[in-house]
């Protein structure tokens, strides 16, 4: 019997740090984690990454939002950006509130300070008052410094450099009015 219980609770722990969808991570500020590139549908706890078919996406988010259009639109203020069939972006907007979270946390109506306190502040970069972006190289492995990110040499790498981006509404408190999980080359040449 103890034998019995020791091995359920082994395949219980193995499958609690087992890297599989939809399960918990644990998030560390200034880190990145390859979950960092997933939004999640809150009431459906479904997790959405990047590089995820279309058909896998909008099973969850519902519809065939702007066929053919390098980012589609949906229902919940949620919108996808892809490149062929798959997603290579996530943009939270305004009506996301509630339905869809990044997978650290971050969602629309957050505080500057609190989408830090998930993201952390050692690479975060402020072009202005109302933004916030954090950019890592997929290849490298690390996140870019703040003082290269709008280099030509980081841009000619742009496939390669993952965004974290928020805009804050001045308008309303300083909240996040958009929350970005995207690549460079979709962020700025929509390709």
């Amino acid at each position: 019997m103890k034998r019995r219980n020791l091995g359920i609770i082994g395949a219980i722990a193995l499958f609690a740090i087992s890297g599989c969808r939809g399960q918990t991570t644990s998030f560390q500020a200034d880190a990145f984690l390859e979950k960092d590139k997933c939004i999640v549908s809150i009431e459906a706890n479904k997790t959405l990454c990047y590089g995820d078919s279309r058909a896998a996406v909008e099973a969850v988010v519902g519809g065939d939002g702007d066929n053919g259009k390098p980012i589609a639109g949906y229902d919940s203020g949620v919108r996808v950006a892809y490149r062929g069939d798959a997603a290579v972006g996530f943009l939270l907007g305004e009506g996301s509130e509630g339905v869809y979270r990044t997978a650290r946390g971050a969602r629309v109506g957050m505080s500057k300070d609190e989408v830090m306190n998930l993201y952390g502040r050692q690479y975060a970069y402020e072009a202005t008052p109302y933004n916030l972006d954090y950019a890592y190289d997929t290849k490298a492995g690390q996140f870019v410094d703040k003082t290269k990110a709008n280099s030509n040499e980081i841009q000619l790498e742009r496939e390669r450099i993952f965004l974290i981006s928020a805009l804050f509404d001045g308008n309303k408190g300083g909240a996040a009015s958009q929350i970005d999980l995207i690549d460079q080359k979709m962020a700025i040449f929509f390709e």
